[in-house]
């Protein structure tokens, strides 16, 4: 074909179906660390009926999901009506809790809480900081605080505060360290949290947002807190 010639249209609309069928066609099988996670370590759905109840108290029309993994609280909040932005750091996870949810309700985001989008374009203007598109109705942090406070190294003052720049509502959940999945964390790491009590979470907690309820996790020694901002904050 001479350059600057033109294809016909019944040629030109072929390629572009050959296109179609073949970006179609393709499947991507994430594979990461916790696309498994909550197949293995999900408590009989009785934490999902827990959510639920407290999702239902907080009167919600928006939430964000902290750590979301593959979405399966984002979807409890989504089924109940709410716009919900599912954030994680893992790919796989993002991908699989977008192929689960789609974008009814529910946006995946692929972000780093340790280290979240800032405000950049022209200025830093252009484009909010992730803080600055809040605040969210209820902020969803399960499973989540032993990965920064371990994890990552943050204090739970620190965390504290970040949560409460967030939202109003929080859904927040303790894990022990006798937990196996903190266990496992720190099988390879030399333990220097002596700080990392259900004492100082709640104190740290408190600070921002008062205790509505508490709700013990069946079969674990995980507990789910329901808080309110303070009205002082």
């Amino acid at each position: 074909m001479k350059v600057g010639s033109r294809l016909p249209k019944s040629r030109l609309g072929a390629l572009l179906q050959t296109l179609v069928s073949t970006i179609e066609g393709l499947k991507w099988k994430p594979k990461g660390t916790w696309e498994d996670y909550t197949k293995q370590y999900d408590y009989s759905n009785f934490k999902a009926h827990s959510v639920e109840d407290l999702l239902r108290e907080t009167g919600a029309k928006t939430a964000w999901d902290l750590g979301a993994n593959v979405g399966l609280y984002s979807r409890v909040a989504s089924d109940l009506g709410m716009e919900v932005v599912a954030i994680d750091s893992d790919p796989a996870c993002v991908e699989l809790c977008y192929l689960s949810n789609g974008l009814d309700r529910c946006l995946p985001l692929l972000v780093d809480l340790t280290n979240p989008s800032p405000g950049i374009g022209w200025m830093n203007k252009e484009r909010d900081a992730l803080s600055s598109r809040g605040p969210t109705d209820v902020v969803m942090a399960l499973a989540l605080i032993h990965h920064l406070a371990i994890g990552n190294n943050l204090p739970l003052e620190s965390i504290a505060e970040f949560l409460a720049s967030l939202g109003h509502w929080l859904i927040v959940e303790w894990v022990p360290k006798e937990d196996p999945r903190v266990q496992l964390m720190l099988s390879t790491r030399e333990d220097i949290f002596p700080d990392y009590t259900q004492k100082a979470f709640e104190e740290s907690l408190t600070r921002y947002f008062r205790a509505v309820r508490m709700e013990p996790v069946k079969d674990s020694l995980r507990v789910l807190y329901l808080m309110e901002k303070r009205d002082d904050e």
